[in-house]
């Protein structure tokens, strides 16, 4: 079956149910198939009892799950578990071993959610656990079209950073999608051991690549009020590389500095926000400000 994510056509006898089909004739950029992996790369670089790198490849065993083998950012084998569910081993797959495959192709992603208003396009970034899906599921609610959740492939194009689509689904804890007055009856679960769920966007989500402009970074706090600031030089830059999706994988998987060349490109493009959200400042609330933040900026 073919498919689309981040403008890359995926061949996969894995199904991938949350992404789109890919209809146009051209050669896929990745093959997803199910073979035998076993620990055996020539002359790693790195290696652990779970994974091994070589100067092409990379071989990764996530337990109880598969064990998959990524080649030159083409090729992706898995190796599953015995009777592991399709939608787990997919879980993995659109998530750190595809990343990987993009870091093998000298591409590095956020860890981020992407959303825009067809006139401007925002990032939310943080740690897990900031809140970035559930604001970006609120500012959903509010008009805005999902982008990319998760997952966020950036790039520069005629000195325009852009960001590319993943699917249109956010996953969200049960406590947000309470907050969305939204029941988990039809919805599909990430997976059998956590409650978080496959909250479908419908027509609101963006099919093509948008022009990038703004990037929230939220911090937690335990205590003060609501601060924000603007980043300038190098802090955007450092705000980039902590917030890159896997950022253990990419320093193995690229050269040493590439983190730093590739981000100090695309944060130039970018207006860069921190905000300190304190824990009594609620999803309402932080949306509120968000959207006010970029009236007062010009920034809609």
């Amino acid at each position: 079956m073919r498919y689309k994510l981040h403008n890359l056509s995926i061949e996969s006898d894995i199904p991938l149910n949350l992404l789109l089909r890919d209809e146009s004739n051209k050669n896929p950029d990745i093959l997803i198939n199910k073979d035998s992996v076993a620990f055996d790369l020539d002359s790693p670089r790195f290696q652990d009892s779970w994974y091994q790198v070589n100067k092409d490849s990379f071989i990764i065993e996530i337990q109880n799950i598969a064990r998959f083998k990524v080649i030159a950012g083409k090729r992706i084998k898995v190796d599953p578990y015995p009777d592991v569910d399709n939608n787990e081993i997919a879980l993995y797959l659109l998530g750190t071993i595809l990343a990987g495959a993009l870091m093998q192709k000298g591409v590095l992603v956020l860890h981020a959610c992407a959303v825009t208003n067809d006139s401007h396009t925002l990032l939310l970034t943080g740690d897990s656990g900031a809140g970035k899906s559930t604001l970006a599921a609120a500012l959903i609610r509010q008009g805005y079209q999902l982008i990319a959740d998760d997952v966020c492939y950036i790039s520069i194009e005629n000195d325009q950073a852009w960001v590319y689509p993943t699917h249109p689904h956010i996953k969200l804890w049960q406590s947000s999608l309470t907050f969305l007055d939204q029941p988990t009856t039809d919805l599909v679960p990430v997976c059998r051991r956590i409650d978080k769920y496959h909250w479908p966007v419908g027509e609101q989500f963006s099919t093509t690549p948008q022009p990038l402009h703004t990037l929230i970074e939220i911090t937690p706090t335990t205590a003060g009020v609501l601060t924000t600031r603007e980043l300038q030089g190098a802090n955007k830059v450092e705000c980039l590389i902590r917030n890159t999706y896997r950022a253990e994988f990419a320093n193995i998987l690229t050269k040493p500095g590439d983190s730093m060349f590739y981000w100090s490109k695309v944060a130039p493009k970018l207006k860069i926000h921190s905000i300190s959200r304190p824990d009594h400042i609620n999803i309402s609330q932080m949306t509120n400000h968000i959207m006010s933040l970029l009236q007062e900026r010009n920034m809609v």
